[in-house]
């Protein structure tokens, strides 16, 4: 994901690439591991919001949605008020795309 943001490429190689990176923080995480599993996932949302004008507001609302159905959701109230930074990045993810209410 980060090689990919870092290359000029166009906005499905990147969103691959995302899937990919949320893939494998997923299926690299024990399922009751939401802790460092949300570590990670907070890592992709801060390059998610660097990268937010070269992908797709579906694109983003469709990662908004895959977040939100998670156990104990990084995008849920607790956890972002909890991680002010991470709320902010949230902000500059989603703001266009239905969040704060899909995470609610």
């Amino acid at each position: 994901m980060w090689l990919a943001s870092s290359r000029p490429t166009g906005g499905d190689d990147l969103q691959q690439a995302y899937e990919d990176c949320l893939l494998v923080i997923l299926r690299s995480r024990d399922g009751g591991d939401t802790v460092s599993r949300n570590a990670y996932l907070a890592r992709v949302l801060r390059q998610l919001a660097a990268d937010r004008d070269r992908l797709s507001p579906d694109y983003r609302a469709k990662v908004l949605g895959f977040l939100s159905s998670l156990n104990e959701p990084i995008v849920n109230e607790s956890y972002l008020a909890r991680f002010p930074v991470v709320r902010r990045w949230v902000e500059q993810d989603f703001e266009d795309v239905g969040w704060p209410a899909a995470s609610e």
